[in-house]
């Protein structure tokens, strides 16, 4: 799965170059498939060690569905600040 994550940020460029086409393009998905592969590889580390804290003995709060109140958080943060960046400034 690692090799998967390192692999999928070239494929774009590999693309462009045999099929000819826009390099402006091509960065911008590159640039997308390179942040997909990072969360691919530290989104389960993240969601494993919340999980951990929310059931360990002497947690204060027992909460075993942190990783998705977790997930949930993120979504909305994400959310909230494209809405941000692709808002008109008028």
């Amino acid at each position: 799965m690692l090799a998967l994550g390192v692999m999928v940020p070239v494929l774009p460029k590999l693309v462009v170059q045999f099929e000819g086409g826009d390099i402006a393009r091509a960065a911008s998905v590159t640039g997308v498939f390179g942040l997909r592969g990072i969360g691919g590889m530290l989104g389960p580390l993240l969601f494993t060690q919340a999980f951990a804290a929310a059931i360990r003995p002497g947690a204060m709060v027992h909460l075993p569905g942190t990783p998705y109140l977790l997930a949930a958080v993120l979504l909305i943060a994400s959310a909230l600040g494209s809405w941000r960046v692709t808002r008109s400034s008028t």
